[in-house]
């Protein structure tokens, strides 16, 4: 249960499975069956995976045993790493760019694992009513469904002795990148087959795999992945909502490219109740999403081989092109009536706020567009978080996402707005990488007779799901409530 999961507090775990470094200030760091690297004063460490996007530059791991004299010291180095990870420098804690590995805290201890700090700290449960239909499903901002227990955001750092939070600047490169736009791609191509390149040589005893669709994400990885020498396989998971250009058009491109994939059907046989409430048990039902049926289906175990499989999955491409309220600007009551769930939960209501006025008074990401701080914090720091922490107790399997670096993102970041909204910046890069897939279409341009009338079914019969379970969570005062805010 608590595979992948470490917890820094007082005294020293001595059940079975857990490993104890007692540290500088005197706290203990008890881990799991997690990668830890330690510098001998025994104040500094990495946490998990990372591994450097810059060939100039020495390997994190070296970075941290040789020891960081200063914050800014810190910022600079770790500007140019990728992976999933967590940084302890003294008695702070710091995330990767989007915040994979998910930090949980409170004044007596954090840890990676919101179930063990809450079983550690005894807490009561605030009932969020998640669900798929009302969306969020998911507990976002600051505030989790445990009182008194907390959630690290991307755009923070916090100090655990103290419980106090700092604002970190998200790209501690301020200064606009002076490339023009083919410098632009010519770089982050070099680099990013080389962080890739490097990914490799950090699980040299894996097996890699893309998790693929007929998205532009994903086929954008793949591609560079095959550009950059690095062996690898590919694979679709089927579900009940997959679209038909979802199913055609990655083993096109795989076929195209020479490259091993499968198709892993989902058979009614295969289900596993049991490995479904061990995947919920283990994320506290934060997750409420396909990947949960993904596992309790045994589609992700079934590729694996001989060795352990790394996962390869993509989102991260999104938090620098502002996919949150592209019409508009991101209004609170623009994101209520979004995701009508706010408007009937407190605790989730009262975070949300608590998030938009950490946005509204912070200083030192401005230069980033409101839009892409919710996406990256709330989405991916959120709700991408606490799946890939599901990923923690599944048996040799490890989900990273590999374009997770600040470098990288940065360089893109610099791109035109409409470029990136329409994703034209990552079918260049595809098409740089791997030239003979350029003709094959996207998911998006794969169209079929009825695709707008099955479009149009699926919201219609999303709003009604979404008032059914509001009658069914809240009653008929619940539903006018709701109405009254749509409405607002």
């Amino acid at each position: 249960m608590y595979e992948g999961k470490f917890i820094i507090e007082r005294q020293k775990r001595m059940e079975e499975g857990w490993e104890s470094i007692r540290m500088k200030n005197g706290y203990y760091l008890n881990y799991n069956k997690l990668q830890v690297v330690a510098n001998d004063e025994k104040d500094q460490f990495l946490l998990g995976h990372a591994w450097q996007v810059c060939a100039d530059k020495p390997a994190p791991a070296q970075i941290i045993r040789d020891g960081i004299s200063s914050e800014q010291e810190l910022l600079r180095e770790e500007y140019s790493w990728a992976g999933r990870y967590v940084i302890v420098f003294g008695n702070q804690i710091w995330l990767d760019y989007g915040g994979q590995m998910g930090v949980f805290y409170s004044g007596e201890a954090c840890s990676n694992s919101l179930r063990l700090l809450r079983v550690t700290l005894d807490r009561d449960f605030i009932d969020p009513k998640l669900n798929h239909d009302l969306s969020p499903d998911f507990v976002l901002g600051m505030r989790t469904m445990y009182r008194g227990i907390s959630r690290l955001l991307p755009s923070q750092y916090l100090n655990y002795v103290n419980e106090e939070v700092h604002e970190r600047p998200i790209f501690p490169v301020k200064q606009r990148l002076t490339y023009s736009k083919e410098k632009i791609f010519n770089e982050f191509e070099y680099l990013y087959s080389y962080s890739l390149q490097n990914m490799k040589q950090e699980f040299k005893n894996s097996d890699i795999f893309v998790a693929l669709s007929g998205g532009y994400d994903s086929r954008t990885t793949l591609a560079m992945l095959y550009k950059a020498g690095v062996s690898f396989s590919a694979f679709t998971l089927e579900h009940p909502n997959i679209s038909r250009g979802d199913i055609v058009l990655p083993a096109k491109v795989s076929q195209r490219l020479g490259i091993p994939y499968r198709f892993v059907p989902r058979r009614k046989k295969n289900y596993d109740s049991e490995a479904k409430r061990r995947y919920l048990h283990a994320t506290e039902h934060m997750v409420v999403d396909e990947d949960v049926d993904f596992y309790a289906y045994g589609q992700y175990q079934a590729i694996i081989g001989k060795r352990p499989a790394v996962i390869l999955r993509n989102g991260l491409w999104a938090t620098i092109r502002e996919p949150y309220f592209e019409n508009g600007p991101v209004d609170r009551s623009r994101f209520e009536k979004n995701f009508p769930g706010l408007l009937l939960d407190d605790n989730m209501k009262a975070s949300f706020h608590e998030y938009m006025d950490y946005l509204e008074h912070g200083k030192l990401n401005q230069d980033i567009p409101m839009q892409d701080r919710v996406y990256l914090e709330l989405r991916v720091g959120c709700w991408r978080a606490d799946i890939e922490g599901g990923f923690d107790g599944m048996q040799d399997i490890e989900s990273i996402d590999p374009v997770n670096s600040r470098i990288l993102l940065h360089l893109l970041k610099q791109l035109d707005h409409v470029q990136k909204r329409d994703k034209k910046h990552e079918v260049r890069i595809t098409n740089d990488a791997a030239p003979s897939i350029a003709d094959i279409i996207y998911e998006k341009q794969y169209t079929s007779p009825d695709k707008q009338f099955r479009r149009s079914a699926h919201d219609v019969m999303r709003a009604l799901r979404c008032r059914m379970t509001i009658v069914r969570q809240y009653g008929l005062v619940g539903l006018m409530k709701f109405q009254r805010g749509v409405h607002d």
